[in-house]
C-alpha cells in the first residue's frame, strides 16, 4: 500500500511540474511574439517615415538608405520579409485605387 501511495504522489508530482513547465514555455512564446511584433512595427513605422514609395525600391536599395538607422532586433530575412509585405501592400493600395 505504501508504496502505491508513493508511487501516485511522484505520478502527480511529476504531472504538476509538467503543467508548470508547459504554462512557463507558453508565456515564453507569448513574450517572444510580442516582442516580434513590436520590432515588426518599428520597422514598418521607419520604412513609412524614410520610403515614400516603397515599389520604386529593392532590398538592395533599401539596405542603403537605411543605413545608419537604428534597425529593430530582426535578422536581415525577417526584415526583407516585412519590406516586401510593404511593398505587395502599397501595390494592392495603388491598384484599387486606380
Amino acid at each position: 500500500i505504501y508504496e502505491e501511495l508513493a508511487a501516485e504522489l511522484a505520478r502527480k508530482a511529476a504531472s504538476e511540474k509538467k503543467a508548470e513547465a508547459d504554462e512557463e514555455d507558453d508565456l515564453l512564446e507569448k513574450r517572444k511574439r510580442s516582442r516580434l511584433e513590436v520590432a515588426e512595427e518599428d520597422f514598418r513605422g521607419l520604412l513609412a517615415k524614410k520610403i515614400r514609395s516603397p515599389l520604386e525600391f529593392n532590398w538592395k536599395e533599401i539596405t542603403m538608405v537605411l543605413d545608419g538607422e537604428k534597425l529593430p532586433e530582426l535578422d536581415e530575412v525577417d526584415l526583407e520579409t516585412i519590406f516586401n509585405e510593404v511593398k505587395s501592400e502599397d501595390l494592392a493600395r495603388r491598384l484599387d485605387a486606380f
